[in-house]
């Protein structure tokens, strides 16, 4: 399970320093580290680098919505190895999902932009642009159906800065509008992304 949560976010990245202070006050002598931001991966791989005391493994994982699947595929009974190799089976398997907004006017891929707009990205591509969240969550699975054929399983995290009950309503459009998929609605609290997503 999870034993220590380095806090972080978008202008505030844990330091190398941070990770190595939480590898050593975790219990076991092998840490599995999700740096769950872009932006910490290589602090975490020098961390790794650096750790004398304790084993430690990087899962590469960008957002939160990778870190938690790999989390829950997490096998106490199984090996290092073992856990490691399905850790990073399910990263790649895994597609994701973030709703945000921009915060300057911009073009991209064709898309004309403007600040305050709400704008979809799927595996880190900018796809989907809309004038609220849930419309541009909606627009975006549309977008991109064809690239998640096959998947079975939506988790969507809905961040501080969302109204419950547009989750909720959101929860509901998309149970009726995407019948193929299960869906499960969590409460992520993240700031900045009004819903992460993970599609498996």
């Amino acid at each position: 399970g999870v034993e220590k949560v380095v806090e972080g976010g978008q202008t505030m990245n844990p330091s190398i320093q941070d990770i190595l202070n939480a590898v050593n006050e975790c219990s076991k002598d092998t840490v599995f580290v999700l740096p769950n931001n872009p932006n910490v991966i290589l602090a975490a791989q020098e961390a790794k680098k650096l750790s004398t005391n304790k084993k430690v493994e990087v899962v590469p994982t960008k957002n939160p919505a990778q870190g938690v699947p790999i989390i829950l595929s997490f096998n106490s009974e199984s090996t290092i190895e073992e856990n490691l190799k399905i850790a990073n089976e399910v990263l790649n398997h895994i597609h994701v999902v973030e709703i945000t907004y921009s915060v300057r006017d911009t073009s991209f891929n064709g898309l004309q932009i403007k600040e305050n707009d709400i704008i979809g990205f799927f595996d880190d591509n900018l796809t989907t642009t809309g004038k609220n969240p849930e419309e541009t969550f909606i627009k975006l699975l549309n977008d991109v159906k064809d690239k998640i054929e096959g998947s079975e399983f939506i988790s969507i995290y809905y961040g501080k800065d969302t109204d419950e009950n547009n989750a909720k309503v959101l929860l509901s459009k998309l149970q009726e509008t995407f019948p193929e998929f299960e869906f499960d609605l969590v409460y992520g609290g993240q700031p900045f992304y009004y819903y992460l997503a993970s599609i498996e």
